[in-house]
């Protein structure tokens, strides 16, 4: 069985990566260190644009040349 991945929510990373926000969330506010609870949150939120700007560049070659330069 083949599957197309055609955008970067197509990617199984991807998908985990926003179902482990609400966990996150959870164990964050557990953290009584404001700085810590912001840090865990804001690092988690972004993992999945993360992941969806080095597909982007994957499937880009001209944007990869100039990132790469």
């Amino acid at each position: 069985m083949s599957t197309s991945i055609k955008r970067a929510s197509d990617l199984r990373v991807y998908k985990v990566s926003i179902d482990l926000l609400d966990p996150l969330y959870e164990i964050a506010y557990l953290v009584p260190h404001l700085n810590l609870r912001t840090q865990l949150i804001k690092s988690g939120e972004a993992i999945a644009p993360l992941i969806s700007e080095g597909f982007s560049r994957q499937r880009n070659p001209r944007d990869a040349a100039r990132i790469t330069k």
